[in-house]
């Protein structure tokens, strides 16, 4: 169930940063700083990443949105370097607070009473 709100979370994210940039391109809407729009929400994505992760212990749900966020980063790598970085710093705190909620054993999957 996490992977799958995953998922929605993270199309909810890119449809909106789509709407941007189609409005950026739209002579009836001007949109200024249209990247700075999308970094902004890649950073929302992450922390809602972050915060289900935190309150669940869930560590499905954050491995998601890096993964969305990794695949980003390798996509704008060459051509647009602040999404580029904004992905993978992301990715990595995910990462690493992923790894923090498995070795720390704060997971779902702990038995009761422990």
């Amino acid at each position: 169930m996490s992977v799958y709100f995953g998922w929605i979370t993270v199309a909810a994210v890119v449809n909106v940063a789509s709407a941007v940039h189609i409005m950026e391109n739209s002579a009836e809407i001007p949109v200024t700083g249209a990247m700075g729009w999308v970094i902004v929400l890649m950073c929302i994505s992450g922390v809602i990443a972050y915060a289900v992760a935190a309150k669940y212990g869930d560590a499905a749900y954050p491995a998601v949105t890096g993964w969305a966020l990794s695949a980003s980063a390798v996509r704008h790598a060459g051509t647009l370097q602040p999404i580029a970085v904004t992905g993978v710093v992301l990715a990595v705190a995910l990462s690493v607070f992923i790894v923090r909620i498995v070795a720390t054993g704060q997971g779902r999957l702990r038995k009761s009473g422990s």
